[in-house]
């Protein structure tokens, strides 16, 4: 059982009686207006949870599939699909089992118009542009471990980039100088 359906079984005991209005049945509404609006709303009273209740009661019935970015028209460029030239994110939310068919086959004809869905289910396979090639995966070459070139790329990083001539280095004297 969802959080939402959870929320609905207790709902018209929580509206009804007082006595149900524990603070587990409150906080299960605060989590579920958040997780279905993504926002927090006043809960200062009674009458708060119980407006959230109603929310969530209206839209776990009529959630839609598909919500679009605001203020965006879906067109249909050539002609009417079903005498449905152009729909809204408003058509989905009142009437989405009349207008997800027609989300579903506007995605279709045009993919690239993804974009403008903030809410879609996943497709069965990824859009790809028509211009562009998928090449596939080159696994990496091994490299050939020479045990030779190792001890000399050492030997040179530890040695100074100077020339040395065929003498010893001079060791430093240990003895300390003493000013008189």
């Amino acid at each position: 059982m969802t959080l939402q359906d959870e929320v609905r079984s207790f709902a018209k005991e929580y509206i009804n009686v007082p006595s149900a209005r524990t603070p587990d049945r409150k906080a299960k509404i605060r989590r579920c207006i958040r997780i279905l609006t993504g926002r927090n709303i006043n809960f200062g009273c009674s009458t708060c949870y119980i407006e959230a209740l109603y929310k969530i009661i209206n839209i776990t019935k009529m959630a839609s599939k598909y919500e679009m970015r605001r203020g965006y028209v879906a067109i249909f460029d050539q002609g009417a699909y079903k005498g449905i030239k152009s729909f809204t994110n408003r058509n989905l939310e009142l009437e989405p089992v009349k207008y997800e068919p027609i989300a579903e086959e506007y995605l279709r004809q045009y993919p690239a118009r993804v974009v403008f869905f903030v809410k879609r289910p996943m497709p069965s396979k990824p859009y790809v542009p028509p211009n562009v090639v998928i090449l596939p995966k080159e696994e990496p070459k091994a490299e050939v471990i020479e045990p030779e070139k190792i001890i000399k790329k050492a030997i040179n990083e530890m040695l100074p980039t100077e020339k040395m001539s065929g003498k010893s280095p001079r060791k430093r004297s240990s003895k300390k100088k003493t000013d008189e």
